[in-house]
């Protein structure tokens, strides 16, 4: 599986509505990995009983969405997940070695404690 980058979740974004080309996407994902198709089939078909044929065309819609945003993945990749030239937004990125060995530290104490019986 092809990780989510940001940059397609970006470009995505920026697409049309997902209702005007859901028939496109679920075309190219028989074409391209049938095994996925087969599941979005069952998994559509188990949302039309359930739901009726609105909960179908919601799960086709979710299905075509996903697809977009994998098939947007794989062409435009990005390094551990942002854009070239943008910070990453996470702060262990950024940590130096003795800050990190004081949040293990903390993290361990805490999870130590709640594993005690509450009558200690």
């Amino acid at each position: 599986m092809v990780p989510v980058s940001r940059v397609a979740r970006e470009i995505f974004m920026r697409e049309p509505s997902p209702e005007r080309y859901t028939p496109a996407i679920l075309k190219r994902l028989r074409a391209e990995r049938p095994d996925y198709a087969y599941l979005a089939n069952f998994l559509a078909c188990k949302a039309k009983t359930e739901l009726g044929e609105r909960g179908f065309k919601l799960a086709q819609e979710i299905i075509a969405v996903f697809y977009r945003v994998i098939e947007l993945s794989e062409h435009y990749p990005d390094s551990r997940g942002f854009p070239i030239g943008q910070q990453s937004d996470d702060i262990l990125a950024y940590a130096t070695t003795e800050e990190l060995a004081r949040s293990l530290a903390k993290a361990t104490a805490a999870m130590e404690k709640m594993m005690k019986p509450h009558g200690d």
